[in-house]
């Protein structure tokens, strides 16, 4: 039996006991802790065999312990930064995984996060990013200082007890001229949950569509859950309400794909994400339904075994346009992305290659750009 099936096998029962389902223990053999923790499952499977009082690898409990007492202080401190920007009459509406977090009780102890994304309204951000300066955050530096100026986002880190806390607050979930809609929904639906702003669970999941669709559908399995735990808590309209929140917000064919993903790795053989799946695919047309079941087999195939690819130039031109459905923002976003990228080269005195739009690869990285 290949890693792959083993790892699949054991994420589904894992999702089950989590959400209460009935379901058996696999026959294949628990995959090894480094496994488990590169897919982002390593939390939750500590968590499942301690509650069956099953053996597991002390690197996982090790990894549980870390990762609840990280989110628990970093959690904290967002709603201490949180009620700062208030009183300035700042909101700031966490996503990703910090609202997934906040909307399903539990979920702290076992869901890793790199850092916590906030998303502020445009004419706010620069207040935002000053008051938070104020309070010790220190900006990143990206080496970026033409794309910066463009840039929808800024890296702010602040020194905590464990680690530090990495704060990116945005003014869109994503370059312009893409995800404008969904930016406008996310801010004006926010609600509060665990002492934060956060979006309503369909926003949720349309916003972890697009970002999935920006690192080209390829990750590890930590948004996955997420969309699967997220999809137990839709409101009474359910997917009929999602189809129609993800349409308005021109990401439903991402976030097809994504739930596509996620009932490879916790529906295997499941009727009911079977019907979750026919649902949401019988809302696209027949070529949109084979754009994205060409994307999902694609990212289907990527394995923990080997490094994420660094693309995201090939990701805004070749994934982009199906996720969201229109082609020439998407292609127009992805080409202002690569020419503010070349600025960036030059300005740092590289030559950029020359076929700088199709080939992200050929200079993305600085030690092939030094070379040339």
């Amino acid at each position: 039996m290949s890693v792959r099936h083993a790892l699949v096998e054991w994420a589904s029962f894992a999702w089950c006991h989590f959400t209460g389902r009935p379901a058996e223990v696999p026959r294949s053999r628990l995959p090894d802790a480094p496994a488990l923790l590169r897919i982002g499952l390593g939390a939750l499977l500590h968590r499942v065999l301690a509650d069956r009082q099953m053996e597991g690898d002390p690197r996982l409990a090790l990894a549980a312990r870390n990762i609840h007492a990280f989110n628990i202080v970093a959690l904290q401190r967002m709603g201490e930064l949180t009620r700062l920007l208030e009183a300035e009459h700042v909101v700031p509406v966490a996503h990703k995984g910090a609202a997934v977090i906040s909307l399903i009780p539990g979920y702290a102890a076992v869901r890793a996060m790199a850092d916590i994304d906030v998303l502020v309204r445009p004419e706010q951000f620069g207040t935002a990013v000053r008051l938070l300066e104020a309070q010790g955050g220190r900006q990143l530096k990206r080496n970026q200082p033409v794309s910066g100026l463009w840039s929808s986002e800024r890296a702010l880190q602040f020194e905590g007890p464990m680690l530090p806390l990495n704060l990116d607050i945005h003014r869109r979930l994503h370059h312009w001229p893409l995800a404008g809609k969904l930016t406008r929904r996310a801010l004006d639906s926010a609600q509060q949950a665990g002492g934060l702003w956060v979006p309503p669970v369909a926003e949720c999941l349309c916003i972890a569509a697009l970002h999935r669709a920006k690192h080209g559908f390829v990750g590890d399995c930590r948004d996955l859950l997420d969309v699967a735990l997220l999809l137990d808590r839709l409101e009474e309209r359910g997917l009929e309400g999602l189809i129609q929140t993800a349409r308005r917000c021109e990401i439903l064919p991402g976030l097809v794909v994504i739930v596509k993903l996620a009932a490879g790795w916790f529906g295997v053989d499941s009727a009911e994400w079977s019907e979750r799946v026919r649902a949401l695919s019988g809302a696209l047309g027949r070529k949109q339904r084979e754009r994205t079941d060409r994307l999902a087999r694609e990212a289907a195939t990527w394995s923990p075994d080997h490094p994420l690819p660094a693309l995201p130039f090939v990701a805004l031109y070749r994934h982009m346009p199906v996720a969201t459905g229109r082609l020439v923002p998407a292609v127009l976003g992805a080409l202002i992305h690569a020419g503010f990228r070349a600025g960036d080269v030059v300005v740092r005195g590289r030559r950029a290659a020359p076929n700088i739009v199709f080939n992200w690869s050929a200079w993305g990285s600085r030690k092939r750009a030094k070379g040339r």
